[in-house]
């Protein structure tokens, strides 16, 4: 069996504040191609995007959240872990990434790897599912105990590659050991 190339991918939790309750988004996915992903469709996913050549991981990151969630004009309220710029001064230029996690797969249903950020949005912030690219049809906001929950009890509604993202945040924020440097 030829193994299929491994894509880099940007993936991005979205977050909100809604009073002192951190909400967590995650959106069903729409599979459009069953030979592309035999296994996925209609679980829960956070967004995620392929990097593009030439492209940023959070270009690819912002871009995914324009065109999954059919808002054009998207932009973050904050990405945890987006990258601070560095250099030795010999006409190189860095990017050093924190991201809540890397994810990496390399078995079905397609080899990917890449860097999970959250993203805090505006409390008032809603995907538009009218306006985009079809690969995602509904969402819902969650407590990070009752994600937990479901991540623990019902782990096969969630999308394999994106499934320990969501667990390491909502066990983070529960457990209060996940930083969140920043409010919207």
């Amino acid at each position: 069996m030829h193994q299929k190339p491994w894509k880099l991918v940007a993936i991005g939790i979205p977050v909100r504040f809604n009073g002192l309750e951190i909400e967590i988004m995650t959106q069903l996915r729409l599979v459009r191609n069953q030979d592309y992903d035999p296994i996925s469709d209609r679980t829960w996913e956070a967004i995620g995007e392929t990097v593009k050549e030439g492209e940023s991981v959070l270009d690819a990151l912002i871009r995914g959240f324009r065109e999954e969630c059919g808002d054009e004009q998207f932009m973050p309220v904050d990405i945890l872990g987006a990258p601070t710029d560095w250099s030795t001064g010999r006409g190189d230029h860095e990017h050093l990434y924190t991201p809540l996690c890397f994810l990496q797969n390399l078995a079905a249903p397609q080899p990917w790897a890449g860097p999970c950020h959250v993203v805090t949005v505006p409390h008032w912030w809603e995907p538009d599912y009218s306006k985009s690219d079809g690969e995602a049809g509904d969402h819902c906001w969650w407590s990070a105990e009752h994600l937990k929950h479901e991540l623990d009890h019902r782990r096969e509604t969630f999308h394999c590659f994106h499934y320990p993202a969501f667990w390491v945040l909502s066990d983070g924020i529960l457990q209060k050991t996940f930083p969140f440097p920043f409010r919207a």
